[in-house]
């Protein structure tokens, strides 16, 4: 995907600023009939480090109503809560009925470091994507390190992203192709910043309003790759006096099943 993608097309500055404009404009009345049908919706932006991903989000939040949207960014978990599932953090985070939700970078990027640093395996990991090329990363890398305001905004883990770009590069391409078979990513050029808002704002109020007109999910349906197995047939016997020995043992009934099930 990222290998293969060519970059967006040279467009005319003030076709695009009308075309976001009226976008905008279409973005802000759907998010009315978001709240009356209790709507409600994820934006998941994810890319490259200083591609640009909280611009993109400003500039897709800066004319609708704040009190119905929220946007969330990953932090460091503190140590009491590393041994929660991984995806804890982003579960808490699901918005009401009627609001929408902008993760700004999600569990793909934290899926992909652990797997990186050998933290996980292949089998334990398994939607804008904000691509740049190596050479205009570093160009905004050194440019907020050189500036004592935003030299802060530059992690150890971004350096690392960097230096090793072609190897994240291949595995954002295998992360994305995997898991968009169910949803497609959509990879926006972080080069050129009107097109990228233009695309996605593009993307996002179709969505809505292909959602507020089916009433439901809209994406394809996939088959199923952890099918229920048929439950065997109990041996037990004399199921009344059983049920009634669990029912006045509940406690150590329930212990016992639950060893015996995951033995």
């Amino acid at each position: 995907m990222l290998k293969e993608y060519k970059g967006a097309k040279d467009e005319d500055n003030q076709k695009l600023k009308t075309e976001v404009k009226a976008l905008r404009e279409r973005l802000i009345a759907q998010q009315q009939l978001v709240r009356e049908t209790k709507l409600p919706i994820i934006v998941l932006l994810e890319g490259w480090a200083a591609a640009g991903k909280g611009s993109m989000i400003n500039a897709l939040i800066s004319e609708i109503d704040p009190r119905f949207y929220n946007v969330v960014s990953p932090v460091v978990l503190p140590e009491r809560e590393e041994r929660y599932p991984f995806l804890y953090q982003y579960a808490g985070a699901i918005p009401e009925n009627g609001k929408i939700m902008f993760y700004d970078s999600g569990w793909m990027e934290g899926a992909i470091r652990k797997y990186l640093r050998r933290d996980i395996t292949r089998e334990e990991y398994k939607k804008f994507f904000l691509h740049i090329d190596r050479d205009e990363q570093h160009k905004r890398l050194y440019a907020l390190k050189e500036n004592f305001e935003t030299e802060w905004r530059v992690t150890d883990d971004d350096l690392w992203q960097h230096r090793e770009y072609k190897l994240f590069r291949d595995t954002y391409d295998d992360f994305m192709e995997q898991t968009g078979k169910v949803l497609p990513w959509h990879i926006l050029d972080g080069t050129k910043k009107l097109t990228a808002t233009r695309d996605a704002l593009q993307l996002l109020v179709d969505s809505i309003d292909d959602v507020l007109e089916n009433g439901k999910y809209v994406g394809k349906p996939f088959k199923e790759s952890f099918p229920l197995k048929k439950m065997q047939k109990s041996r037990t016997r004399n199921t009344a006096k059983n049920s009634k020995s669990c029912r006045s043992a509940w406690a150590s009934c329930t212990t016992r099943s639950t060893a015996k099930r995951f033995r």
